[in-house]
């Protein structure tokens, strides 16, 4: 994350110990370690959070993320949209990517 940091100046990376960084682990909702969590310019939280190193496959979905966050995202089709939208109770999503 270090080195990605330095690629530019649009991408931000800042180091938290969970131990020592409580309200962040409460923000971000983080249960386990290691995580990169993937914050807008605003720093919002758009719910993108990544356990583990994104190395390998996992680099595509984890550039993807990135993207997202950046407002760069994909196009929502307007039929999707207003499924989506239609959606009345809360949906928790967990993705997983394995080589496997």
């Amino acid at each position: 994350m270090e080195e990605l940091n330095h690629t530019g100046e649009k991408i931000n990376f800042i180091h938290y110990d969970v131990d020592e960084s409580p309200e962040e682990v409460k923000l971000y909702t983080i249960e386990r370690t290691p995580a990169i969590v993937l914050v807008n310019p605003k720093k919002g939280y758009q719910g993108i959070k990544f356990n583990g190193i994104p190395a390998g496959h996992e680099v595509n979905s984890f550039i993807s993320g990135i993207l997202e966050v950046s407002g760069v995202g994909e196009i929502i089709p307007k039929s999707l949209l207003e499924r989506i939208l239609n959606i009345k109770e809360a949906v928790h999503i967990k993705v997983f990517v394995t080589l496997g």
